[in-house]
């Protein structure tokens, strides 16, 4: 075989593995925004950032409203290193993870990594759309050489849970006063 057409085949072949590669991937996501490498969800609330932010970093009360997360130890401040323990399946996980950026009624994300073997970051972003709408994305990313894999065991359920938590934040957030919270 001419060496010419070994080059050829060889390019066919790799089209074909990067039109295959790409049909089942998006053939992954459950809403066209979870894959294995980053959960992005969004959900629009009905009331100001101030109140979502309030309730978002009072977190001494999510055991009262939180599907996922229900309970973050620590002191809720940049740089600072919180502990984590959220629903996996019928168990939980625990993690300790730190707070890597906090921007009033704007942004709150936390993560780690080690090296170039893991990288996460889960992150809240808050747009307000006026005064009495805000829209919420949240999401969590996994990078580095063994961040896809981890995101394949868990991007699925990592995306449903975030759904019920942005629907449970909503409703809390809608309802006003409850538990101290003022619209």
């Amino acid at each position: 075989m001419k060496a010419s057409n070994f080059f050829n085949y060889f390019r066919l072949f790799i089209c074909m593995i990067m039109v295959l590669s790409s049909y089942s991937t998006s053939a992954k996501k459950p809403d066209g925004s979870c894959t294995p490498t980053e959960v992005k969800t969004h959900i629009i609330i009905n009331t100001g950032a101030a109140t979502i932010w309030n309730i978002l970093l009072d977190v001494k009360s999510y055991p009262n409203w939180n599907p996922y997360i229900y309970e973050i130890r620590g002191t809720i401040k940049k740089g600072s290193f919180v502990n984590f323990r959220m629903k996996k399946g019928e168990g939980e996980r625990k993690f300790k993870a730190e707070i890597l950026d906090l921007k009033i009624n704007e942004t709150w994300a936390w993560g780690g990594g080690l090296l170039f073997f893991f990288k996460a970051r889960h992150y809240f972003i808050l747009h307000p759309i006026d005064n009495t709408h805000t829209e919420i994305i949240q999401g969590e990313y996994w990078h580095g050489l063994f961040g896809k894999s981890f995101g394949k065991k868990v991007y699925q359920e990592s995306c449903i849970n975030f759904g019920k938590m942005n629907e449970k934040l909503k409703q809390l957030a809608e309802e006003g006063s409850v538990n101290g919270f003022s619209k």
